[in-house]
């Protein structure tokens, strides 16, 4: 059996996510919480959703942070469904990320119970509300580095 294109891309997407937010949280903020990937059932009123990486905090035992990887073809109103329903579940953070292109999309919960997009700052950087010690630069979305790089990048080891 063979993978199709768009399989293969969302794969990778997921499991670079998974990547990013275990290298963070293991690096900076072990105490902080746990994180997840494909397999979780966040129960929010009478919904599953499964997200594709999540970010358990500690402190509350509840998703802090989930990442839905699309498809480009994924129709607005179920990205929009998706969102609004995370939002009720109370997750204080949301990446919609895209197989293709630079639509990803990243969310905060604001006091109304909705989401905010969050942009990056002046230097194109992103800083996590639900994982403090996160913050990387946003084109890492699109180019999703190695472990090696992120680990430079966060002088965790000498580049070489």
């Amino acid at each position: 059996m063979e993978a199709t294109r768009g399989d293969r891309a969302a794969a990778r997407l997921r499991a670079w996510a998974v990547k990013l937010l275990s290298l963070a949280v293991e690096a900076f903020a072990p105490e902080a919480g746990e994180v997840v990937g494909c397999g979780l059932a966040l129960r929010a009123g009478g919904v599953v959703l499964h997200p594709d990486a999540a970010f358990i905090a500690s402190e509350t035992g509840t998703v802090a942070l989930a990442v839905l990887v699309w498809r480009q073809n994924a129709p607005a109103h179920l990205r929009e469904r998706r969102r609004s329903q995370l939002a009720r579940a109370g997750v204080l953070e949301y990446w919609e990320l895209h197989t293709e292109g630079d639509e990803h999309k990243l969310y905060q919960l604001n006091a109304n119970g909705s989401y905010d997009p969050i942009p990056p700052d002046a230097e194109g950087m992103y800083y996590s509300a639900a994982i403090e010690a996160l913050c990387f630069p946003v084109v890492w979305l699109r180019s999703q580095p190695g472990l090696l790089e992120m680990m430079q990048a966060w002088g965790l080891i000498e580049s070489a």
